[in-house]
C-alpha cells in the first residue's frame, strides 16, 4: 500500500531532539553563568558576567535582524508576499 503523503524534499530532514535543543540549552547555561557571576563576584567577574549576558542578547538580535531562510526566499521566481494588481 502506497503512502498518500508527498515525498520529502532531498534537502529536508527531521531533526532530533538533541539537535533542536542544543543551542537553547547552551544559551540558558551561559545566561545562568553570567547571572551568577554578576551576583557573586567583583572585578573580573563583572566583566565575565557582561560577556556571558551579551552572548544571548547578541544571538537574539542576530536572529531577529537576519532575513528568514526558507524555501520561498531561495526561489528567485517567487515573492515573499503576493503582489496586488495596481488600479489604474
Amino acid at each position: 500500500m502506497k503512502s498518500s503523503s508527498a515525498p520529502a524534499s532531498p534537502r529536508t530532514r527531521t531533526l532530533t531532539s538533541k539537535e533542536i535543543w542544543r543551542a537553547p540549552i547552551w544559551l540558558g547555561v551561559i545566561t545562568v553563568v553570567g547571572l551568577l557571576a554578576a551576583l557573586f563576584s567583583d572585578g573580573v567577574g563583572d566583566g565575565a558576567s557582561w560577556l556571558a549576558l551579551a552572548v544571548p542578547s547578541a544571538v537574539s538580535i542576530w536572529f531577529a535582524v537576519r532575513p528568514a531562510r526558507d524555501a520561498r526566499s531561495t526561489d528567485p521566481t517567487r515573492t515573499a508576499r503576493p503582489t496586488r494588481p495596481t488600479q489604474s
